[in-house]
């Protein structure tokens, strides 16, 4: 993997950048421990695409799934439309922040998407129309980075 150049204070992967595609499974997540895509019963394929949104210093990532009824679209970098639906995940099924291993694993590098792709998920993500589901990426966003709860 190539290293990217960041300043030493910042709290970003050195590893990890953000559009990296994730290929996982659908029960690895912390919301859907229970969920198994039928025709994936029995076999260990991971499926699922993700796009890492962003990273802190630990490799830890924030991740968004890909879903052919996403409501809105990203481009990768050989021009398919991807759907997703914004909402960030940063738990495993086990309640362990999510970092590349057995679960996740790195998908093809051509069907990343551009940093700034990525930067306008997180935006979507945290201008969500759903007051709650904003509520709950900004929560994700802050404890990623390892930040207090902003005092009113």
């Amino acid at each position: 993997m190539k290293k990217i150049k960041i300043k030493q204070n910042k709290n970003v992967s050195k590893h990890i950048k953000n559009g990296t595609m994730v290929m996982t499974r659908d029960e690895f997540f912390l919301d859907n421990n229970n969920y198994r895509k039928p025709q994936y019963i029995n076999n260990n394929v991971l499926y699922r695409d993700a796009f890492v949104i962003e990273t802190n210093k630990n490799d830890e990532l924030i991740l968004v799934k890909v879903q052919s009824g996403g409501k809105l679209t990203v481009i990768n970098k050989i021009g398919q439309k991807e759907k997703y639906n914004a909402h960030l995940k940063r738990l495993d099924n086990e309640g362990k922040p999510i970092k590349l291993g057995d679960k996740f694993k790195r998908g093809n590098p051509k069907y990343d998407i551009s940093e700034k792709e990525a930067n306008i998920i997180k935006i979507n993500a945290i201008n969500h129309p759903n007051k709650n589901s904003r509520y709950k990426n900004k929560i994700e966003l802050r404890k990623l980075k390892g930040r207090q709860k902003k005092k009113p």
